[in-house]
């Protein structure tokens, strides 16, 4: 039986959801066999149940996010979000899949090595989601390949040319970038007819519903998949996304639509770049400047990281 550690699971952050949803259209070619999975939460924790079930676990995947523990493991609690005695129960079974770190330092944590040596498989190559990821676990004695997130994997040679449209719809980032975020919306009311806000999480309608509330030209989508995918599904002839969210642009450019994101932190930023999207900060931004794009996914270390199954 094969078992997901899955990062969407009571998470508030949307964007998870993406990630794994994307990753679940690979699945069929990650487990042929269909042998049984085995899902558990990582933001919740590993209960009673799940822990007597691996015992019958030969593999362990681990879906996006900042999963790879580059910072400092500490006892009670370890980035993959699991209690370390608990996640010390996969003995080197687990596989990483569009996995990052969740910062980028100049050098590893003492504590990251020894813990990842126990739980990490040295039989098979680990999928990462920028070139600085791999380099970390390839640096570690591992096996990693950059395929970048599972979400990008279909979008190879994947055009963005931009026409004047009159609806924008828009992700934002409350809870990091509030000030970003208020300037962004208001410089999109200032340039489109109609603006689409969706919040990627509850800080985010939060700040919308606080701020944007009773807007002439502005509309507040759900905080839901089928809010956003109606939109977009449903606009997609006149409507452009622009975003501080990455998950949320990508969504958006997957379903046809002209997409821009900003990043907010180096994350972003390193994946963004290694797809050749036209990434930018959104510091200092007085006016949207809209360029075309072709993305360059990387086929072959997809194909390679998917065959070995």
């Amino acid at each position: 039986m094969d078992a997901v550690l899955n990062t969407a699971f009571a998470s508030d952050n949307l964007g998870d959801h993406i990630i794994y949803n994307a990753l679940l259209n690979q699945f069929d070619l990650i487990n042929p066999y269909q042998t049984g999975l085995l899902e558990m939460s990582s933001h919740d924790g590993i209960g009673r149940t799940s822990l007597k079930a691996l015992k019958n676990v030969k593999r362990c995947f681990v879906t996006g996010g900042n999963s790879i523990p580059i910072k400092r493991v500490p006892w009670r609690r370890n980035i993959l979000n699991v209690t370390t005695t608990d996640s010390l129960r996969f003995y080197k079974n687990i596989i990483f899949i569009g996995a990052g770190t969740e910062n980028y330092p100049a050098h590893l944590a003492l504590t990251a090595k020894p813990f990842l040596n126990h739980v990490l498989s040295c039989d098979y190559i680990h999928s990462t989601r920028d070139e600085l990821s791999a380099k970390y676990l390839n640096k570690m004695g591992f096996q990693a390949l950059n395929t970048g997130c599972p979400t990008t994997w279909k979008l190879n040679n994947h055009t963005g040319s931009f026409k004047k449209v009159k609806n924008a719809v828009c992700t934002i980032n409350a809870g990091k970038a509030p000030e970003k975020s208020m300037g962004l919306i208001k410089l999109l009311t200032q340039e489109f007819e109609n603006v689409f806000i969706w919040p990627q999480d509850t800080v985010d309608e939060i700040f919308v519903k606080k701020y944007f509330t009773n807007k002439d030209n502005v509309t507040t989508l759900h905080k839901s998949m089928a809010a956003y995918d109606n939109l977009l599904n449903n606009r997609k002839n006149n409507l452009v996304s622009v975003n501080l969210r990455l998950h949320g642009g990508i969504h958006a450019l997957s379903k046809g639509i002209y997409s821009k994101i900003f990043y907010v932190d180096n994350r972003a930023k390193e994946l963004l770049t290694d797809i050749n999207y036209p990434v930018e900060s959104f510091e200092g931004i007085q006016s949207l400047n809209f360029s075309d794009y072709r993305l360059k996914i990387k086929e072959a270390n997809i194909k390679k990281f998917l065959e070995q199954f």
